[in-house]
Formats: structure tokens, sequence, C-alpha cells
């Protein structure tokens, strides 16, 4: 069983790695794909300074509670996250597909998913070719806008990421969008491919 690498998994890679490189040994640095390398997903890093504001907005939304499930608090000198767990965090795919459907965590386009086909697995890249690659990663992790035309013709494309109140299928894109805002307190909802929906209310409200 798979799961998809995400914008969460995405921001845990980049501040460890930001952090405290050193938990990034030479057989981890070497298994990171060209499109999870932090400092290649995350072109935006200029200083120390910006880094700090980009953590503590992450520590807020989460990342706090995903360090202290480690035991670890928010001064990165306390940071240790088992190699292992890193190795497989950086091992998912960005976007999973099979004959009927396509998985991805936001709300990537047909020209992404096409780049992320051609590209992801291809060495040395050419500067334009990394550029593309790295908007195509981006917005499968991060995007929210509707799209103007659906990621497949055919099969089912489905994405989560937007947080709605109800799971949203946009029929004339062959979309279906199941961030149902269980971290707002809603509810945490799923899709089986036979068509099948499951939810579950939160157990707690939060404030957005």
């Amino acid at each position: 069983r798979r799961v998809l690498f995400r914008s969460h998994e995405a921001e845990f890679i980049k501040h460890l790695f930001w952090g405290k490189p050193e938990l990034f040994d030479e057989e981890l640095r070497e298994a990171l794909p060209l499109y999870l390398d932090p400092n290649f997903l995350f072109p935006e890093k200029q200083d120390e300074k910006a880094i700090t504001h980009r953590r503590e907005a992450w520590l807020a939304q989460g990342g706090l509670e995903t360090l202290e499930s480690y035991g670890c608090q928010k001064d990165p000198s306390t940071w240790d996250v088992p190699k292992e767990h890193i190795k497989y965090l950086i091992s998912l795919p960005v976007w999973w597909e099979n004959p009927d459907i396509i998985v991805t965590h936001a709300l990537a386009t047909a020209e992404n998913l096409d780049t992320l086909r051609h590209l992801s697995s291809k060495s040395n890249l050419q500067k334009n070719e990394q550029e593309t690659l790295s908007r195509a990663v981006n917005n499968a992790l991060w995007a929210r806008n509707r799209p103007t035309k659906g990621a497949d013709p055919i099969r089912l494309h489905i994405s989560g990421h937007t947080p709605l109140r109800d799971v949203r299928l946009l029929e004339n894109l062959r979309t279906l969008q199941i961030d149902t805002s269980c971290v707002y307190g809603y509810k945490l909802s799923a899709y089986c491919a036979n068509g099948d929906f499951l939810s579950t209310p939160s157990k707690t409200k939060w404030e957005p």
C-alpha cells in the first residue's frame, strides 16, 4: 500500500534539511530524486531570517506536533528523526495512477502530469527542464486553482488539499475533491475506487 508525497511531507523534509542538514547523510542525499531535493523543490530559500519565518509558520500549522511525536522540540538542535523514516518519506510518489483513476495531493493539471511522467525519472535535466519540473511538482503539492480542463480525458482525477465542507465532484473536469476540512473540525473523508465514500466527523472543532 502506497501513499503520496504531499505538501505536508514536503514541508517536513524541507525544514529537516534546512534546520539540521546532518540528518541527511550521503545515502539519503543520493536517494533524493531531483524533484524532492529541498534546494531544488524550494528555490525560495534565501537567508536565515526567511528560513526562520517559514519555520515558525510550519510549526504553527502542525509542524510542532509532528516534531513532538518524535520527542523533539522547536530548536533544530533537538531534532532526531530516524533515517528510515526520512528514507521512506522521500520514496513516496508525487502522483499515482492506474487505468481508472489518477491521484494527486493538489490540483495538478494535465500538463503537470505529463511533465512528471516524462521528466521525473530523467537524469541530467537542462535548466529549462528543471524549471518545468519544479512548477509541475509544486502544482501537484500546492495548487488550488480550479483547472480549465480535466487532468485526463477519460480517467477520474482525485485530489485533496483544498478544504471543503463536503466531497465535491466537478463532473465536467472529471475531478473529485475529497478534503472535507477535518483540520478545521468538520469531516475526514475517503473515496474507494468502487465508488463508495466514507466520512467521519472530527471530534474537535478547530478555528481556522
